[in-house]
């Protein structure tokens, strides 16, 4: 007991003089760090090696020497931020192989999140600062390779690093909900109970409303909780939805309401079950939103009004809101790796957070990475070949033929090409823009505004057509996400839209609907400046490289 009290005033020590120099102070003149828990053991232990750590406006702070003889290793360093909070980003515990395993987790993180990133800012049109997160990540993809090679060599010790704050924005999505679905979770409670029931003997499960018109799908209940004032039911279920205007309808006036019961075994059957409470939370923030998690009071179930004291936490989540996108701004500390040379010296993270001034230790060891240029790709180029058009022969036609009935046939087969032609045109899945999406989109959003001003009925062809478009968006900045669409591929795509969109102008022009021809020309010309834009942008890449 004597040694697990000693080992408690210790830490209590330690975590007083971490606060210190987190808030930016000075430790004072008679600190010492106390030896290793192993030195102390009644048994011989090797123990790890030391750990330094540098702030931005402390003295370097360094491990005590043990009296024993060891073998002499360099110290782990690790530059930290004044604002860093160790027990979240770091384990200053950790051995160099664990350390190792730690940076390398951190960096395939924060890869994943920088293509994420980029392709926010790109559907925003935000292109430099698309190109800025995308050259962070091959950055920081060099430095995952060559920590890996370090982190494989015997005896080897892990670079200085450090975490910067930096902020960006992204659209909040959640692809493992199907388009047509809502899901619904109700997490945990607090504090139930009520005059009937003790708080200890509470048994309890929720029911819930949602209001469909198909009342078996938008109802359930949860399990039930023996035995526990604080529950976590952890329960979810996933319902299907239509993105209508009549659903927007819906969630601009309804609420999901919410109950919770005392279970009371097999007199629940017969209706004897004990209100424990009520709530209801609005669902018109899922038109703008894709999440929704409160904790919410419940209320009197008999008066409605007088709280009760319990309180229960549920969540509502689709996987894009149903009109816009969802931007959330995010502030997160990265980590930033500096093996010494000259590229680390400049680091793509340290140019996120746009940080002034940054100490930087010498490594006590210099990896200099050698990364493979790739061989700079000329991009393909579709041209249109010239169609070779054969003289028109004249024949005579016998008189027995039915000229007038040619004519007509000719006519329902030129206008059932056209309408097929439109709808080629129009179809969501045959474009691969993002500009050309949210053009249509603001332009369809126009004529619905323009017609309800007039106050005149909209086509429900026009509203499925501007719900497509925004899926599919959504669903191109998806594929970039999770890296089934790389910006090659996506080039290439748009190279062949644009051949098959001056094809839709030519069949236009030759059907004499000359409105439909000007605007498939414009669609290729907002194509064409897109894939300039993005070759650029690649090109640049590789001249960086």
């Amino acid at each position: 007991m004597s040694r697990a009290k000693e080992m408690v005033a210790t830490f209590k020590s330690l975590q007083e003089n971490l606060e210190i120099v987190n808030l930016g102070g000075t430790l004072p003149s008679s600190f010492k760090m106390p030896p290793h828990p192993s030195e102390i053991a009644s048994f011989p232990s090797p123990s790890p090696s030391p750990l330094t750590i540098t702030s931005a406006s402390t003295a370097s702070l360094k491990t005590k020497p043990s009296s024993q003889k060891q073998p002499s290793k360099k110290p782990i360093t690790a530059i930290i931020p004044e604002s860093l909070d160790l027990s979240e980003d770091l384990d200053i515990s950790l051995v160099p192989k664990d350390l190792f395993t730690h940076l390398e987790t951190r960096l395939s993180e924060q890869i994943s999140l920088c293509t994420s990133i980029a392709a926010h800012y790109y559907k925003k049109g935000k292109k430099e600062k698309a190109l800025e997160y995308h050259k962070s990540k091959k950055s920081m993809a060099a430095d995952l390779e060559v920590l890996r090679s370090l982190g494989a060599t015997p005896g080897a010790t892990p670079p200085p690093f450090r975490y910067v704050s930096i902020q960006y924005e992204i659209e909040q999505a959640f692809p493992e909900i199907a388009v047509n679905e809502i899901e619904l979770s109700v997490l945990r409670a607090f504090d139930l109970g009520s005059r009937e029931v003790q708080a200890s003997e509470v048994d309890s499960y929720v029911s819930f409303d949602m209001g469909f018109e198909n009342a078996a799908e938008g109802k359930g209940d949860t399990g039930v909780i023996k035995k526990n004032p604080n529950p976590e039911y952890k329960f979810s279920k996933k319902m299907r939805i239509e993105r209508t205007r009549a659903f927007e309808r819906y969630l601009s006036r309804k609420k999901c309401s919410f109950e919770v019961f005392h279970h009371r075994g097999i007199f629940a059957l017969l209706g004897a079950k004990t209100s424990l409470g009520k709530a209801s939370i609005d669902l018109k923030t899922l038109l703008t939103k894709c999440e929704i998690q409160q904790v919410i009071e419940l209320m009197d179930p008999v008066s409605g009004r007088k709280p009760t004291g319990g309180k229960l936490e549920v969540q509502l989540r689709l996987r894009t809101p149903l009109q816009g996108s969802d931007v959330v701004t995010k502030s997160e500390r990265w980590l930033e790796i500096d093996f010494g040379d000259a590229r680390s010296s400049s680091s793509s993270v340290a140019t996120l957070a746009k940080s002034e001034t940054k100490e930087v230790l010498s490594p006590s060891r210099v990896v200099t990475p050698v990364k493979e240029i790739p061989a700079k790709q000329t991009p393909t180029i579709v041209k249109d070949t010239p169609v070779k058009q054969s003289p028109l022969e004249v024949k005579e036609i016998p008189l027995k033929t039915p000229v007038k009935e040619k004519i007509i046939n000719t006519e329902e087969n030129e206008n059932a090409e056209i309408e097929a032609e439109i709808a080629k045109y129009y179809d969501a899945g045959n474009i691969i823009s993002n500009v050309v999406l949210e053009t249509e989109v603001q332009q369809i959003a126009a004529q619905i505004n323009s017609l309800e001003s007039a106050k005149t009925d909209i086509p429900s062809e026009l509203v499925d057509r501007k719900t497509a478009y925004e899926e599919r968006a959504n669903l191109l900045v998806l594929m970039v996400q999770l890296g089934r669409l790389s910006m090659e591929e996506f080039v290439s795509n748009l190279d062949k839209s644009i051949a098959a969109t001056k094809q839709h102008a030519v069949s236009f022009k030759r059907f004499g609907r000359m409105d439909m021809a000007k605007a498939a020309l414009v669609r290729v010309k907002q194509m064409e400046k897109e894939v300039d834009e993005v070759r650029k942008m690649m090109e640049e890449e590789e001249e960086e490289d």
